[in-house]
């Protein structure tokens, strides 16, 4: 929820399950979930990609102010299933990042 400042994660039904990030997020934008289950976040405000276990928990911030928020930014993020690969690109400033392997939460 962008406007909110944080992510719902919600069943198939549309149910409330529970909520991440609150007081953690500023303008989040997209959300992708790797192999292990976690949450990561294109936390565009905070300029970083936060990375969340599959319980909520604020593990690390990633590539922290590599992409620049300039207010109407679009930016995405995508695991890739097959390598566990994570894709993240920011449109207003035409960059694209590539992470791997993925981030254990062991």
């Amino acid at each position: 929820d962008r406007g909110a400042n944080e992510v719902r994660i919600m069943t198939l039904e549309g149910e409330d399950v529970h909520t991440i990030g609150q007081g953690q997020l500023k303008y989040p934008n997209d959300v992708a979930v790797d192999s292990c289950g976690n949450i990561l976040v294109m936390d565009t405000g905070n300029e970083r990609v936060a990375v969340f276990s599959p319980r909520g928990q604020l593990m690390a911030s990633v590539l922290q102010g590599t992409f620049k928020d300039r207010g109407n930014t679009h930016s995405y993020i995508s695991v890739n299933p097959l390598t566990g690969a994570i894709s993240v690109s920011m449109d207003d400033i035409h960059k694209v990042a590539i992470l791997c392997p993925p981030i254990s939460s062991g």
